[in-house]
């Protein structure tokens, strides 16, 4: 009652949405382009990469709602752990916004496409054969790496109030209602990761990456620099003031 009426299905399906576009969630669609822009560079690969993501992102997001981490993600190490993971993760990103920047002011100076330092997402040159070993090694890869960016993930604030009424449903009007809802709830919080996923294989797809105008060139590195350098130092803020604080919560950054 303290609730009140549980929230439609398209709502539900909204506070995916939102969930999907968290600071912490932005980490997973950022190593997304970065694994499919190093290691893809065949339009096969990325979409391999996608469903490698895509599924270890529903599978987390479930074995996260039951609460199968929870006997790790209690522990008051796992926020430290997090913390330091962040701030990491916000170094590397920072350095990456300035390799960005370096290739654009070369690339201003007379220097040609292929002395960047960071290749333009995703291919530069002709799409390269991929092989059925290949395929299944980036699968694992992302995979892993996905379950684990989506466990850090986890340290951001959910909406409590969502899982208070999935646990309402579910035992006092109808399971299979309930599961509907945690379904909608699943189905927003995937969409951002699919929109990525079909923007880097429509940009896989392009056959004139060598002729991009000098004005697609500087665009997408002063974009991607902008992107890499706001998620990092928003991550690297949060980290430092949960160190500062000596108080590690679970709800960061």
């Amino acid at each position: 009652k303290m609730f009140g009426h549980p929230p439609s299905w398209f709502s539900v399906f909204l506070s995916g949405i939102q969930g999907g576009i968290n600071p912490c969630a932005l980490v997973t669609l950022v190593f997304f382009v970065l694994v499919a822009s190093r290691w893809a560079n065949h339009p096969s690969l990325v979409r391999t990469a996608g469903w490698s993501f895509l599924s270890a992102t529903l599978l987390s997001v479930f074995l996260l709602t039951f609460g199968v981490f929870d006997v790790w993600l209690d522990r008051p190490v796992f926020a430290r752990f997090i913390q330091i993971c962040y701030l990491v993760i916000g170094l590397f990103f920072i350095r990456m916004a300035f390799l960005h920047l370096s290739d654009w002011r070369r690339f201003k100076a007379g220097h040609p496409v292929s002395s960047f330092k960071i290749g333009l997402p995703v291919f530069l040159g002709s799409p390269q054969p991929s092989d059925g070993k290949k395929r299944f090694t980036l699968f694992v890869g992302a995979f892993a790496l996905a379950v684990f960016l989506n466990i850090l993930g986890s340290a951001w604030g959910y909406d409590y109030a969502l899982f208070v009424y999935f646990s309402k449903i579910y035992h006092e009007v109808n399971k299979s209602l309930a599961f509907a809802h945690l379904l909608g709830y699943v189905a927003g919080y995937v969409v951002p990761l699919i929109i990525v996923w079909w923007l880097t294989a429509r940009w896989a797809s392009f056959k004139g990456h060598e002729c991009l105008s000098a004005t697609h060139v500087v665009f997408t590195k002063i974009l991607f620099a902008a992107i890499l350098g706001g998620i990092g130092a928003g991550l690297i803020f949060s980290a430092l003031i949960e160190f500062l604080s000596q108080s590690p919560t679970k709800d960061f950054p």
